[in-house]
C-alpha cells in the first residue's frame, strides 16, 4: 500500500509540473523552424541557443527547444507552423523569410508569439510595416545585406569587370529586396547587372550555365530557392572560370570566393534576447524590431584559386574567417 501511495503521490507532481502554466508545459517550449540546411541557418540556430543560455536558459533543465526543417519545400512550412500552434508551443522562431511569412499567416489571430531573425528585409515581406508597427505577438531581428562592400571588394579584385551576373527567385520578398539594392549599386558603378530568376531550385543550374559567357563574375544573394542548389552555381563557375562573391558570408564555406554579409550568430544572440525578455514578461507588441548591423566578410582561397582570382595579403588579413 505504502509503494502504492508513493506512485500516486509522483504521478501527482508530474502532472502538476506538465499541467501549470495555462496547459503549457512548465519548462518554456521554443519552437525553431528554418527553411533548409545552411550554414547560415546553422550559426543562426547556434547564435540562438547560445544567447539564451548566457541569460540563464540552460537546454534541458529550463528551456525546451523543437526543431523543423523544410526541407526546401515552401508548401511544407505552413503544416509545421499549424503544429507548433496546435502544440500551444511558447514561442515559434521562425529563421528565414519563407518560413517568416508563413509563420505569420498562421499565427495571425492566436495567441502564439514569434520572434524571427535571419531575415534581410521584414518590411518587404510584409509581416511590419516599420521597426513599431507590427503584430501584437510578432517582433525579432532584421539584418540587411550590405551591397557597397561587396562590390568595392569586386572592384579591388576585378577592375576591369563590367558584367555582373545574379540568380534569384523573384517570388522571395527578401531576395527582391537585395537584388533592387544590388541593381543600385551596379548602376552607380557604371555596371552591367545581368538578371536571371528562377522559381524553383531545379532551375539553378541551368540559370548559371545561361550566364556563361555573358558576364565576368557573379554576386549572389541570400536567396532560399538558390541556396538549395548553390553546388549548381559554383560547380558551372568554376568550370568557366566565373568568380563568385556573395552579400551572405556563410556562403562562402559552400564555394564561393568572397563573403561579406550579415552575421547572422549575432542576429541569433538577439533573437534570443527578445526570447528571454518574453519569457520573463515583456509584451511583444510594445517591443520594436530590431536592426542588426553586425558584417562579416570571410574569404575562401581555395575557390579564388579555382575561379582564377588571386586574393591580396590586405584584403585575407582584413577577412574574419579564412578557409584554406
Amino acid at each position: 500500500m505504502n509503494k502504492l501511495r508513493q506512485v500516486l503521490l509522483l504521478l501527482l507532481v508530474v502532472g502538476l509540473v506538465v499541467g501549470c502554466g495555462g496547459g503549457s508545459q512548465q519548462v518554456p517550449v521554443i519552437g525553431i523552424l528554418y527553411f533548409g540546411p545552411d550554414p547560415a541557418t546553422e550559426r543562426a540556430v547556434r547564435g540562438v541557443k547560445d544567447g539564451l543560455k548566457e541569460l540563464g536558459y540552460e537546454e534541458g533543465e529550463n528551456i525546451h527547444f523543437e526543431y523543423n526543417d523544410a526541407q526546401g519545400e515552401p508548401s511544407t512550412i505552413q503544416p509545421i507552423v499549424q503544429k507548433y500552434v496546435a502544440d500551444k508551443v511558447d514561442i515559434i522562431v521562425p529563421l528565414t523569410t519563407p518560413c517568416l511569412i508563413a509563420t505569420a499567416n498562421v499565427v495571425e489571430g492566436t495567441d502564439r508569439i514569434v520572434v524571427f531573425t535571419e531575415v534581410y528585409d521584414p518590411y518587404a515581406a510584409g509581416v511590419a510595416v516599420s521597426p513599431t508597427e507590427h503584430s501584437p505577438n510578432l517582433v525579432g531581428v532584421a539584418s540587411p545585406p550590405p551591397v557597397d562592400p561587396v562590390l568595392d571588394i569586386m572592384a579591388q579584385l576585378m577592375p576591369e569587370a563590367r558584367r555582373i551576373g545574379t540568380i534569384y527567385n523573384a517570388g522571395e520578398p527578401n531576395a527582391v529586396s537585395a537584388v533592387t539594392r544590388i541593381r543600385a549599386g551596379t548602376a552607380e558603378r557604371g555596371l552591367e547587372l545581368v538578371e536571371r530568376t528562377v522559381a524553383g531550385s531545379s532551375e539553378v543550374h541551368q540559370a548559371a550555365q545561361s550566364l556563361v559567357g555573358r558576364v565576368d563574375a557573379f554576386l549572389i544573394t541570400g536567396d532560399n530557392t538558390v541556396s538549395m542548389s548553390f553546388e549548381a552555381v559554383v560547380g558551372t563557375a568554376e568550370a568557366a572560370g566565373i568568380p563568385i562573391f556573395v552579400n551572405d558570408s556563410a556562403w562562402v564555406e559552400r564555394g564561393a570566393m568572397v563573403g561579406f554579409g550579415p552575421d547572422f550568430y549575432e542576429a541569433g544572440r538577439a533573437a534570443a534576447k527578445m526570447i528571454a525578455e518574453i519569457l520573463q514578461g515583456a509584451d511583444p507588441a510594445e517591443m520594436e524590431i530590431q536592426e542588426l548591423d553586425v558584417q562579416r566578410m570571410i574569404v575562401n582561397l581555395d575557390a579564388a584559386q579555382r575561379q582564377g582570382i588571386t586574393l591580396p595579403q590586405e584584403l585575407i588579413e582584413q577577412a574574419d574567417q579564412v578557409i584554406q
